[in-house]
């Protein structure tokens, strides 16, 4: 279950079942599980058997730090920093 268009209060997913019986149980209990990337879940209680977060490989919102082919600008402060105490 993933965010869909931002602009609307949507969720986007994919459920799918061998058995309508399971379908009440899964609805209890994805949404506990919103940090994983995906899960199984197996019987009709239904029991999760795995759950996982696939590994980021390729985002603009991520930069691996020690990687030398990388460069980093040093941004300025969008206010003055000024001191907490006057000691």
């Amino acid at each position: 279950i993933t965010q869909g268009n931002a602009s609307v209060d949507r969720k986007i997913g994919l459920v799918a079942s061998h058995s309508v019986k399971a379908i009440p149980g899964l609805a209890r209990k994805i949404p506990h599980y919103g940090k994983y990337s995906y899960l199984v879940f197996s019987g009709e209680a239904p029991d999760n058997r795995l759950k996982g977060q696939w590994e980021i490989t390729n985002s603009p919102l991520q930069i691996m730090l020690s990687d030398p082919g990388k460069t980093t600008e040093r941004l300025k402060a969008p206010a003055p920093l000024w001191p907490l105490s006057n000691q």
